[in-house]
C-alpha cells in the first residue's frame, strides 16, 4: 500500500510540475515573464529534475536579461543531461552575445555534435545553428592556422608519410575529418597497428599487377561482351541473419561479378576466358585458405549505381606463421557451421 500511494504521490506531482510549466508558457506567451518565472520556479519545486521547465527558466530570465541567471539554469540542465541540445546551443548564443569569442565558439562546435537533423529544426533553431556553423568554422579555421604555423619548422623535417600522419591527427583534433576504426565484419585479429589507409610501398607488388592493367581491362571487355549473362549479384546473402552493409544491393543485378573462383578452386573455363587477369593474380601474395581463397572477380555497377559505405572481413596483415594459423582457424569456423558466406570481400 505504501509503495502505491508513493507512486500515486509520484504520478500527482509530475502532473502538478507539467501544469506549472504549461502556466509558464501561457503567461511567456502573454508576455508576462515575470509571472512565468513564478511558475516554473514552483514547477520545479516540485519537480528539481523536469528539463523542460529548467530550458523555460533559462530562456526566461534570458529575456529579463538575467544572464548569470539563465547561465545557472543552463548548467542545471546540462548537469541532469549533458548532451541536451537546447541547452548547449542556448549556452554557446548567450556566450556570443556575451562578446565571449572562444567560449562561444567551443559551445557551438558542442551544440553542433548533438544537432538533429535540420529539417527537423524549427525556423529560429535553424538560424541559430547556421550561426554556429560560421562561427564554429571560422574559429576552427583561425586554429587550424595557428597549429600549423607553430609546428612549420618540425613538420618540415618529416618525411611524406610522417607530414600525412601529422595533418590527420591535426584535423581529427579540430574535429573536421572522420576517424576510420577499422570494423571487420568477420575476423579481428587484436594487436596489429590502428593503420586507417595503407602506404603504397607497403605494397611492393604492386607495380608488377599494374602493368596489366591494359590486358584485363581488355579480357573484361571481352568477357562482357561474350559472356554477360556469367555476371551475377555480387552479394547474395540467404543466411538467417541481418544485412547490414549491403542490404540495397542484396541479389540485385546492378551491382554484378563474374567470378574466377568458387570457394577458392578456380573456375576453369572462366580462368581460360582471361589468361593475363589470371596470371596476374597468381602473383599477388593471397592467403590461400580451404573454401576461402584465392579469390578474383570481375565487378560491375549498373549506371547510377552507388556501392554503400563498407568494410571487409578481416583486418590482416599478418607474417606466414600467423597467416597459416589464422587459415586453420577460419576453416575450422567454417567446418564446425557447416556454411561459407556467399560473399567475403
Amino acid at each position: 500500500m505504501e509503495t502505491t500511494a508513493l507512486v500515486a504521490d509520484t504520478a500527482t506531482a509530475g502532473q502538478e510540475a507539467a501544469r506549472q510549466n504549461q502556466a509558464a508558457l501561457r503567461a511567456m506567451a502573454a508576455g508576462d515573464l515575470a509571472g512565468a518565472e513564478t511558475a516554473l520556479q514552483q514547477a520545479l519545486r516540485i519537480d528539481n529534475r523536469n528539463l523542460s521547465a529548467w530550458l523555460n527558466l533559462a530562456a526566461v530570465r534570458r529575456q529579463r536579461k538575467d544572464v548569470n541567471g539563465a547561465f545557472n539554469a543552463i548548467q542545471q540542465v546540462l548537469t541532469l543531461d549533458p548532451r541536451s541540445f537546447p541547452a548547449l546551443l542556448m549556452s554557446a548564443t548567450m556566450l556570443e552575445s556575451e562578446g565571449r569569442a572562444v567560449p562561444a565558439a567551443l559551445a557551438y562546435g558542442a551544440a553542433l555534435a548533438y544537432a538533429p537533423p535540420d529539417d527537423r529544426l524549427d525556423a529560429p533553431t535553424l538560424r541559430a545553428v547556421q550561426r554556429g556553423r560560421v562561427v564554429h568554422g571560422a574559429y576552427t579555421r583561425q586554429l587550424n592556422d595557428h597549429i600549423r604555423g607553430r609546428i612549420a619548422g618540425a613538420a618540415g623535417e618529416c618525411t611524406a608519410v610522417e607530414r600525412r600522419r601529422i595533418d590527420s591527427f591535426i584535423d581529427m583534433t579540430l574535429r573536421v575529418r572522420r576517424r576510420f576504426r577499422q570494423e571487420p565484419t568477420e575476423y579481428y585479429y587484436p594487436g596489429l597497428p590502428a593503420i586507417e589507409f595503407y602506404e603504397r610501398s607497403e605494397f611492393p607488388w604492386l607495380p608488377d599487377f599494374e602493368t596489366a592493367t591494359a590486358a584485363i581491362g581488355q579480357e573484361l571487355v571481352d568477357i562482357l561482351r561474350e559472356d554477360e549473362p556469367g555476371f551475377a549479384p555480387h552479394i547474395q546473402d540467404d543466411q538467417q541473419r541481418p544485412v547490414d552493409q549491403g542490404r540495397e544491393l542484396n541479389h540485385s543485378p546492378r551491382w554484378s561479378a563474374y567470378h574466377f573462383f568458387d570457394k577458392g578452386r578456380p573456375i576453369e573455363d572462366r580462368c581460360s576466358r582471361a589468361p593475363a587477369t589470371i596470371a596476374a593474380v597468381t602473383r599477388l601474395p593471397q592467403a590461400a585458405v580451404a573454401l576461402r581463397s584465392p579469390f578474383a572477380m570481375f565487378s560491375a555497377l549498373a549506371p547510377r549505381t552507388r556501392i554503400p559505405p563498407r568494410t571487409g572481413v578481416a583486418n590482416f596483415r599478418l607474417s606466414p606463421a600467423e597467416r597459416a594459423a589464422i587459415a586453420g582457424i577460419i576453416a575450422a569456423t567454417d567446418a564446425f557451421k557447416g556454411t561459407v558466406p556467399s560473399t567475403h570481400v
